[in-house]
Parts: structure tokens; sequence; C-alpha cells
């Protein structure tokens, strides 16, 4: 079945309109076209939303460029894009953005053969969250979901930057090797919390994202003969290259897909059920994507191994809230951490005129987590974007304080030693307060010692820095929402009393959370008392005298 389902033409992106805040689904073009009136787009599925930008970019890129500051500054005053050259390289490749083309399939290979389908349910990472077969009974093989052209087609846009790889179905009954083709790489994106700056409506969003596209003077980096995915005769292969420039990069096919539509009862438009999904094309080994991806921070390994690149992309993870790795995004460090270089090009045109050295933004980041072959996962965070903070360094010193404050206050909350320096300037290791109040719970009688691993139980099911860190991200927001206007006088003021108070709060929430007994009283009576007195030390310095002296929260 070949029904057509041409992406330029047909509603599949979801947008939010900015005049009324409503929804609304918009073809590629239109998309385009209307980006001025559009608030973002949004897709349930944080992967897939980051995906479809990625997608409008590199065909902004084939269509506007733009090659330098200047190009880029007359994008950006215009307001809106002009449809006309939009339309144009539309009509020049329309054929390739057919979702169901028997020849030039939108994002897919034709080639690989149909008696390989397997439910359309292995590109849509919703249906991997955990163990895909805990989630699924096995009628999955038999009746699988049915998706309907337009969320095939985001998924797949996402599945082809995600895939978590592994072993993979391969043509081993048309002659393709398993050394070749069954074990797949991870998709590009897969370990990487990837940077978008949002603007006011989604013109905006893309402009700021649209970094100048000149291979022959480095930007984003070095090529000289690049195209887009569609813009390719040739099919992808289990094949190992070097992206040919920065819009292949965007549109990498990381996955060799054929969707299988079929007629749905009762409905003229076509579903999928079903589809092919096998290796397609891999990053060489020791190539380095720092050199490359512009969305994308990267941290670099004190122990590399061998062959393998020494900057990894800095992703999600389950239990650490992205923003206390915020350092590497705003500014880099040189040998240490590489910020986006998105956010090098945005800083860029902050200092030089377009923007304004004052701008303000948001910064999305969009990822999932994954154990083996199982998304865990998915996440979406925001944290305010001054422009300031991109290119003062006085300012990012001060965040760069803000967050070690933080990070020390919160070994109070864990069940270990804590690392304290006197006004000497000598630092000493005493007990954590939460160790404190497991040894007297499980021992009251100091003449007894209690067990260490009964000490770790008790700690470890208590956990106040999990509650710590959750209550400082909105303070954290504000943080950075400052540091971006006057820093004169005291900038970290605020942030330290938000510290102490959250400190207290999370503390004392799971040492009185417990029954009444005598022996309790006197763990949470001891523990506190720890506990104030290194808060206080913590603190000296960053809090007037009569703050530090008090124990209890501020108000």
């Amino acid at each position: 079945m070949t029904d057509g389902f041409n992406l330029l033409d047909c509603p599949w992106i979801p947008c939010m309109r900015a005049a009324d805040g409503a929804w609304e689904d918009l073809s590629l073009r239109d998309v385009l076209v209307r980006a001025h009136e559009l608030r973002e787009i949004v897709d349930p599925s944080p992967l897939v939303t980051v995906s479809l930008h990625r997608l409008l970019l590199a065909f902004l890129h084939r269509v506007f460029g733009p090659a330098s500051i200047d190009e880029w500054a007359a994008l950006w005053e215009r307001g809106s894009w002009d449809p006309d050259p939009i339309d144009r390289y539309c009509e020049r490749w329309r054929n390739r953005f057919n979702l169901f083309d028997p020849t030039y399939p939108f994002y897919q290979t034709p080639a690989v053969d149909a008696s390989y389908a397997k439910p359309v349910a292995g590109i849509v990472h919703g249906m991997m969250l955990g163990n895909y077969l805990t989630l699924f009974d096995h009628s999955v093989a038999t009746d699988p979901p049915a998706l309907s052209p337009a969320q095939a087609a985001r998924y797949l846009v996402a599945y082809q930057a995600f895939d978590v790889g592994g072993m993979i179905s391969y043509q081993s009954r048309h002659g393709e090797e398993a050394s070749v083709a069954k074990y797949t790489k991870a998709g590009p994106l897969t370990t990487s919390a990837v940077a978008l700056v949002k603007g006011r409506n989604l013109f905006q969003t893309l402009m700021l994202n649209l970094h100048a596209y000149n291979g022959a003077d480095g930007l984003p980096f070095h090529f000289t003969d690049d195209s887009a995915a569609w813009e390719r005769d040739e099919h992808p292969t289990p094949r190992e290259r070097r992206p040919s420039g920065y819009v292949d990069l965007l549109t990498w096919q990381s996955r060799r897909v054929r969707l299988l539509p079929e007629s749905a009862d009762g409905n003229a438009a076509p579903v999928v059920r079903y589809a092919v999904i096998m290796k397609g094309e891999q990053f060489p080994d020791g190539w380095n994507p720092a050199d490359y991806e512009p969305m994308v921070a990267f941290r670099k390994s004190l122990k590399p191994r061998d062959g393998v690149p020494p900057w990894f992309p800095i992703g999600f993870q389950e239990d650490r809230a992205l923003w206390r790795d915020s350092l590497a995004l705003f500014q880099s460090v040189s040998g240490q951490s590489a910020r986006p270089k998105m956010l090098d090009w945005v800083a860029g045109l902050a200092a030089e005129g377009p923007l304004g050295s004052r701008a303000r933004f948001a910064l999305d980041l969009y990822g999932m987590v994954t154990d083996q072959a199982n998304v865990t996962l998915w996440r979406h965070e925001r944290l305010p974007l001054p422009a300031p903070l991109l290119n003062d360094r006085e300012r990012y010193e001060l965040l760069q304080e803000a967050l070690g404050l933080a990070e020390r206050v919160s070994t109070l909350l864990v069940n270990d030693v804590v690392t304290v320096t006197g006004a000497d300037g000598k630092t000493r290791k005493l007990p954590s307060p939460l160790r404190v109040f497991a040894q007297t719970l499980a021992a009251p009688d100091d003449a007894v010692t209690p067990s260490p691993t009964t000490v770790r139980s008790i700690a470890k099911s208590l956990a106040p820095s999990a509650v710590f860190w959750s209550r400082l991200a909105v303070p954290f927001s504000q943080l950075v929402s400052d540091l971006g206007g006057d820093i004169a006088g005291d900038p970290l003021a605020r942030w330290t009393r938000e510290i102490q108070r959250t400190a207290q709060v999370a503390f004392r929430g799971v040492i009185h959370s417990l029954d009444s007994s005598a022996r309790a009283l006197k763990a949470a009576a001891r523990a506190e008392r720890a506990f104030n007195r290194l808060l206080r030390e913590m603190l000296t310095g960053y809090l007037p005298a009569r703050e530090e002296e008090t124990d209890e929260p501020a108000a």
C-alpha cells in the first residue's frame, strides 16, 4: 500500500498558537511560514519535541543558510520567514517528504525486506519505558498498536536520534552478515541532554538555534559537501562514516527503517502497525562528537579509555537534576568542560549586537536515562538563560560559588563524614548528623557500638538529600535569573537563606517523622544539635551574624 502522506502538506507537528494557546497540528511547511504566530512545538515525549526542532533547523539551513552574523541579523529583524524560498525548496524536494513513497520514503530505507517486520512499538520510546515486555502483554506481537501517519512520522524522527542500540534485526536470509549488521551503536543523542534556546515564539526559538552555516569558515564546524537525509539519492547502509556536514548530522540516519502502512477499518487514512528496523549508519570508533555536535555540553574524562574520545556528553541522571551541573552549560572551562556550541553562538549574538548584551531567554534541556537497552525515564528541564551569564566571568564565578555551597551543605544530609573547614583554614572530618541520628537510634546506650549495617540501613531509609535538592530547583532558577541583572551588594544572600531554610526543613522533616519514643527523641535531639552546629560553620561568611546564629528556619 502506498497511500501518500506528505509531511510538507499534511498536519503532523503539534503546535501551540501564541494568540490563544490552542493546540493545532500543522504541516512542516505551515509550521515554518506561521512560526511567528506559534508559541512553541510540544509533544508529550521530550525526545520527539527536540527531534522535531532539529529537523526544522536542518530544513531552514538548506533554505536560508545563514552564512554569517549579518545574514542571521537580517532574518531576525524581519520577524518571520519569507515563504517564497521555503515554497521553492518544498517543490524541489516534495517527493522526498512522502512518508510512504515507494522509492524515497521520508527518513526510511525501502530496500529492507518486509518479511523482517516487527510491531511498530519498537520505534516508540513511550512504549519502551522500563522493560518493554513488562509494559505490553504478549498480544502486542499479533495485535500491535496502530499509529496514525502523523504519529509514525513524529516517532520516526525521534527514533533516528535516540534509539538505545544493542542487538537488532538484520537480513539474515538475504546474505547480510551478522558481524556487520547484528549489533548497532546507540543513536547520536541517546546519552545526551540536548539544549534548545527558547524565545518568545517559535520563530525566535528556531532563529536562536539557527547557527551560522558556513563550512568553509568552520561554522559550526568545517565541512565541504553537506546534504540532508532527504537530499541523498543513496539509501543508508550498515556502515561507518563521518557526517559530511552539519545538516547531515542533524538528519543522521542511524537506523534503516521501513514503515509498513495498511488500511484501517472504516478509515480512508492508513495506519502503521508494523515496521522493519535495522542497523543504519554509524559514527566510526574514535569520532569525537564534542568537535561537531553544537546542542550538547561535554565534559572531559579524567581517565579516558584507549580508543575512546576523552570528551563525553553531559546527560541526565535518574537521581540528580541537571541544574546541579549547569556550570558546564553556561560557560566552558579549558580542558574540563565545554558548553554547547549553540550557546557560544548566542553569546556572540548578544555581545556583537543583534540580540543585545542584556537579552534574556530560556534554556530547555531534553533527553532520557537508559539502563542497558531499556529507557527508564524521559526528562525535560528548563533554566533561565540571561545573556550576561554567558559572557561575564564574574557572574559565572558567583554561580560556581553558589552551587559549591549547596553541595557542601548537602553533605549534612547523607550517611557519611562531613568535611568542615574552620576559621584557621584547617579541615576536619566529622560524622554527618544523619549518621549521628542513625547511630543513636540503633544504640541509645553510648556504651554499645551499633552495627554499621544497621546504621547504614537506617540512614538510607531517610534520604533527606532528595527533598533538599528537589526543593532548591525553583530557588536556583531565581538565582540564575538574578545573576543576569545587577550583582552589586550581596547577590548570593537570598540563595544562602534558601539553602539554610531548605536544609533545615529537609533534615527536621525526616528525623521527626519517626515515633515519639524516648529513643527516637534522644536521637533527634543529638542529631539536630550536630546539624545546627555544622550548618552554622558552613554558612559563616555568607549570612549576617544574626542570621548565622539562629537555629530556626527563615520565615
